[in-house]
């Protein structure tokens, strides 16, 4: 069945389920974004659309896009497909410091595009107008993308630049949270314009939550200038911290996820796994990052960066494999559990196509 912009308004914006990728904001005039709120402005009358088809947030065929970025279904239901699973961390000592953990995000770019494997990328770096506020950027130098480092924890629109770099023609990068890698492979899988196959790259980010920026700004305003944001983190999931060029502000982590985005809690992707290349924290070692090399393009990548000496690793240890496993299996577990007691006419909720083997796995408390 065709559905458009009308079905995309009633069953995500309305239902509270817009991940905020940006997607749709990229693809249609008539659909805007302010303040990582998005919202169809004026309707344009259209019964099917783009839009509604890309959004990580509709029905969406795993086995599918499995099938399309490595040429098969996974045979893993915890981190979805993966070649090898490491520890590794930027080399370069500038970058290292400059990036999230290990910096490796900033390190596999920056070689990227050294070495011409893409020729920009998608970005995302806080605003000039609300430091709290990122946006979307494009990255075509090494400072331009080490001004693009940290994590935001807020849901960046950064897919809404995207159809307007694609008509550059330009090799691209996208570095994403796991909805919007799912987004671009969406748009990969049933559009067929040529500019997609510029798309060389997609890194993924792990990622468990986004906040309402609104709520959590509101709420920090008294503690912090949000104006002038440099960092934020959260080590072995403590604090919630926030540091400024005037000081740091330290919120506990459970009055933080108050303001965890609505959509998020229904999210059953926490380590993008349609992506080339996944990274996360180690929430074991701070200046390391957990890299899930998944693709074929993402495994000749990482391969150069490490033989460039861009990166360094080292074995990923079984106890923190087994953990992150957990922890992954947990989340899908909790997702599963809600769409279930939902009911299957939850349309909106139920947009995984998930076999009967890997529904069951979960929801008895498998996580292998």
């Amino acid at each position: 069945m065709n559905k458009g912009p009308d079905d995309l308004q009633s069953e995500v914006q309305q239902a509270n389920l817009c991940a905020g990728c940006g997607m749709c904001v990229g693809l249609c005039p008539y659909i805007k974004e302010m303040d990582e709120k998005v919202a169809i402005v004026e309707r344009c009358g259209r019964s099917d659309g783009r839009c509604y088809r890309f959004c990580p947030r509709t029905s969406t065929d795993i086995g599918a896009l499995d099938e399309m970025v490595f040429g098969a279904r996974r045979g893993d239901a915890v981190l979805g497909s993966y070649r090898t699973l490491t520890a590794a961390k930027a080399a370069n000592a500038a970058t290292h410091s400059a990036g999230q953990y290990g910096g490796v995000v900033s390190a596999l770019i920056i070689h990227a595009l050294k070495k011409g494997v893409v020729e920009a990328a998608l970005l995302t770096r806080y605003s000039e107008r609300k430091q709290v506020l990122p946006r979307p950027t494009v990255a075509r130098n090494r400072k331009e993308v080490l001004a693009c480092s940290g994590s935001k924890y807020t849901a960046a629109p950064t897919l809404s630049a995207l159809q307007d770099i694609l008509k550059t023609g330009e090799k691209l990068a996208v570095v994403g949270r796991p909805c919007q890698v799912t987004a671009i492979r969406k748009m990969q899988l049933y559009d067929d314009r040529p500019e997609l196959k510029n798309i060389k790259l997609v890194i993924g980010l792990f990622c468990l939550w986004a906040l309402d920026y609104r709520r959590y700004a509101a709420h920090l305003s008294g503690q912090v200038n949000v104006s002038r944001i440099r960092k934020i983190d959260i080590p072995k999931n403590d604090d919630f911290i926030v540091y400024t060029n005037g000081g740091e502000a330290r919120v506990p982590i459970n009055k933080i996820k108050e303001f965890i985005r609505p959509s998020c809690q229904v999210c059953f992707d926490v380590t993008a796994e349609l992506a080339d290349i996944s990274i996360g924290s180690t929430e074991w070692q701070d200046d390391w990052n957990t890299v899930l090399v998944r693709s074929e393009a993402g495994e000749k990548l990482f391969a150069d960066a490490l033989k460039a000496k861009a990166v360094t690793t080292k074995k990923f240890p079984g106890e923190r494999e087994a953990i992150l496993r957990e922890a992954v299996g947990a989340k899908k577990r909790r997702v599963l559990k809600e769409l279930s007691r939902r009911g299957s006419e939850s349309a909106p909720l139920l947009y995984l196509k998930l076999d009967d083997s890997q529904r069951a796995l979960f929801l008895e408390g498998g996580n292998k």
